[in-house]
């Protein structure tokens, strides 16, 4: 089973029953297959990375790529919880994208259902 790891709980999303993250392309995202969802507090850099706690399963219910011009403003104040605008500036400072990259680089947008609902598991606290 292949792992997915988060380093922040944007918007919460990872104490929801479905949410969405963004990220770049993998070959490794295929619809309808399970992963590990893990977490791994963001550190400082050059700190002695943490290893990643797990933290449940989650399907893989919908993937599709864009760009980050095409993804909707909705889709990245539920994943982000910031505008469409904060959105891309904040991705851009995460993968060094500058100019006419900003918004022309493809993402893949991937939509998770926890296997098992939020009132089988306990709440995520990640902060």
């Amino acid at each position: 089973m292949a792992t997915i790891t988060f380093s922040y709980n944007w918007n919460n999303k990872l104490n929801c029953n479905f949410f969405t993250t963004i990220r770049k392309p993998n070959k490794l995202y295929i619809k309808g297959c399970q992963y590990l969802i893990t977490y791994s507090k963001t550190q400082a850099p050059g700190a002695v990375k943490n290893p990643a706690t797990p933290l449940f399963i989650a399907q893989l219910l919908h993937v599709q790529d864009m760009s980050l011009a095409d993804i909707p403003e909705s889709w990245c104040m539920l994943d982000f919880g910031y505008s469409k605008a904060e959105f891309i500036e904040i991705i851009s400072k995460m993968y060094k994208l500058e100019g006419s990259a900003r918004e022309k680089t493809v993402f893949s947008v991937l939509f998770f259902k926890r296997s098992l609902p939020l009132k089988e598991q306990p709440v995520i606290k990640t902060y």
